[in-house]
């Protein structure tokens, strides 16, 4: 997994594991899944966007505005905790 191909990896290691399933090419696979997701994660966070939203929420917040919708909030908070 150095070239960061995780799909082909998990192809084969999908493979090899119907020839002979170990418990070192399962935990191989999982650890593509788990790269593959996290590559997915962060390749939604856009960090310019974050921040705009995070200084609309500030703004809102700021001028006392307290009708905003719940998904609102939640999405507020979710960027807010990827920009830190």
């Amino acid at each position: 997994m150095r070239e960061k191909d995780y799909k082909s990896a998990m192809q084969y290691y999908n493979k090899a594991l119907t020839e002979n399933r170990t418990k070192d090419v399962l935990a191989k696979l999982q650890q593509c899944e788990k790269a593959i997701a996290e590559a997915e994660r962060l390749a939604y966070i856009d960090p310019e966007l974050s921040l705009q939203e995070k200084n609309k929420g500030n703004e809102l917040y700021k001028a006392g505005t307290k009708n905003l919708a719940p998904h609102g909030v939640k999405h507020l908070l979710f960027i807010s905790s990827a920009v830190g």
